[in-house]
C-alpha cells in the first residue's frame, strides 16, 4: 500500500475520483508528509534498485523471518543476487540468502524432498534450508536460504589446473551429482563450471563439489525454458533460441550430457577457454552452435588427454541428442581402476597420482593452518585468487 501513496505524492492528480473527499485528502496529505514514512521506505522497482538499497547502510541486518536475517554483506550483485545470511539462534551457521523474483527454485527443492530416497540423490546438491516470499521494505520477492561455499569451480578453475588428482575427483563429483539429478527426473538444464560450487571442511581441508542454481531445474519430459548459459548452450537449445526451431526444447538427460562434456573441456583447455568461440559475443556464439557443421575439433585437438579420452567427449557432444553418449560415459575419463590386467599399464600412473596425494594433503594442511592462525587469504589463495569465502 504504502509504495502505492509515495507515487501519489509525486503525482496528486492520479488520485482517482472517489478520493476527493475532503477529510480523506487530509488524511493522505499528513500521511505522506511524515518524514519518517518518506525515509524509511523508498520506491523500490527492481532488484537491481534492490540491491543498491541494500548496500546503503553495510552494517544492517535486514529480517527474513523467524530467526534469519539478511546481512548488507554481498556474494553475487548481477543476476540472482546473493547476499550472506545469519540464523540468529545459530550464529555459526555458514549460510547465504539468495533472492529471485521468481519461486521455481523454491517450488524445485520442496517438490524433490518429498520423494522417497531423496537424500542419497541430493548429496552433492547445495544443501537447501528454507524458503519464503519476503516483502523488503516496499519490495516483494522470493528468497532461499542455503549453505554457503568457499568458490566456484570457475573461481577456481586455475587450482584445479594444478593437479590431475583435483580433476579426477571433481568430474567424478559433478557427474554423480547430475545424475542424481536425473534420479529424480528433473534435469539440471544449466550445467556449467559457475553452477558447481567448492565446500572446504572446516577440519581436514577436504573439498567437496556440488550443484547450485536450480532456477532450470525442469521434469524430464516438460518444456524447458527458453534460457541457457551461450558456451554450454546445446545445439537444440540454440536453434531454439535463435528461432530456427519453433517447438520448444523437450527436457532431457542428453541436455545435461552435453553441458558436462563443454563444462570438462573448459577444465582440460588453456584458461579454460574454447578456441571456437573465441572473440565471439553471446548471439555469434548461438548462431557457431546452431551451425549445421559445429564440432569441438579444434579445442579437442587442444587438450591434453588420450584418444580414448578424447572419443568419450566427442560422442557426448554429439549435434543429435538422440544420439548423445550418457553421464556413464565420463567414468571413462577417470583412472582405470587396478586388476590383474591393467595393473602394469596403470601402475605408473597410480604411482603419479599418489605423489600428488601427498603433495596435497601437505598443501591443504598448510592452508588450514594458516586460515585458523590468521583469518585471511595465505599466499596459495591469492595464487589461485581463491576467496575464504564468496559464495
Amino acid at each position: 500500500m504504502f509504495p502505492k501513496l509515495m507515487a501519489v505524492q509525486n503525482d496528486v492528480s492520479s488520485l482517482p475520483d472517489h478520493m476527493n473527499d475532503p477529510r480523506m485528502g487530509k488524511a493522505l496529505v499528513a500521511l505522506l508528509q511524515a518524514s519518517v514514512y518518506a525515509t524509511a521506505c523508498p520506491v523500490i522497482g527492481s532488484v537491481a534498485e534492490l540491491v543498491d538499497h541494500l548496500l546503503v547502510d553495510p552494517a544492517k541486518e535486514w529480517p527474513l523471518w523467524d530467526d534469519y536475517v539478511l546481512l548488507s554483506v554481498p556474494v553475487k550483485e548481477s543476476g540472482h543476487p546473493i547476499f550472506v545470511a545469519k540464523n540468529k539462534r545459530r550464529p555459526g551457521d555458514n549460510l547465504v540468502v539468495k533472492l529471485s523474483l521468481g519461486r521455481h527454485e523454491i517450488d524445485f527443492f520442496s517438490r524433490i524432498h518429498q520423494m522417497p530416497n531423496v537424500q542419497h540423490a541430493i548429496r552433492g546438491f547445495v544443501k537447501y534450508i528454507d524458503g519464503a516470499e519476503v516483502q523488503v521494505d516496499s519490495f516483494r520477492c522470493h528468497a532461499l536460504i542455503l549453505e554457503r561455499g568457499t568458490c566456484n569451480g570457475l573461481e577456481g578453475l586455475p587450482f584445479l589446473s594444478t593437479k590431475r588428482l583435483l580433476r579426477y575427483n571433481f568430474i567424478d563429483e559433478v557427474v554423480k551429482a547430475i545424475q542424481g539429478c536425473h534420479n529424480l527426473n528433473h534435469i539440471h538444464g544449466d550445467v556449467k563450471l559457475d553452477n558447481i560450487m567448492f565446500f572446504v571442511a572446516d577440519f581436514g581441508g577436504a573439498t567437496q563439489y556440488k550443484l547450485i542454481d536450480f532456477d532450470n531445474a525442469t521434469r524430464v519430459g516438460k518444456p524447458m525454458n527458453k534460457h541457457c548459459t551461450p558456451e554450454y548452450c546445446p545445439p537444440e537449445m540454440a536453434k531454439f533460441k535463435l528461432g530456427l526451431t519453433t517447438a520448444p526444447v523437450i527436457s532431457d538427460t542428453s541436455y545435461d550430457v552435453w553441458c558436462t562434456a563443454v563444462l570438462i573441456l573448459k577444465l582440460y583447455s588453456e584458461g579454460g577457454t574454447l578456441i571456437e568461440f573465441a572473440q565471439m559475443n553471446d548471439d555469434k556464439i548461438l548462431a557457431a552452435i546452431a551451425a549445421p557443421e559445429f564440432n569441438f575439433e579444434r579445442s579437442l585437438n587442444a587438450i591434453v588427454l588420450k584418444d580414448q579420452q578424447k572419443e568419450c567427449l566427442v560422442k557426448c557432444l554429439e549435434v543429435n541428442p538422440a544420439n548423445r553418449g550418457s553421464l556413464r560415459d565420463f567414468f571413462a575419463l577417470l583412472p582405470v581402476t587396478v586388476t590383474a590386467t591393467t595393473k602394469n599399464k596403470t601402475n605408473a600412473d597410480l604411482e603419479g597420482l599418489m605423489e600428488e596425494i601427498h603433495e596435497l594433503k601437505a598443501r591443504l594442511k598448510a592452508l588450514h593452518m594458516d586460515v585458523n592462525n590468521h583469518g585471511e587469504k595465505t599466499n596459495e589463495m591469492r595464487i589461485f585468487n581463491w576467496p575464504l569465502s564468496t559464495r
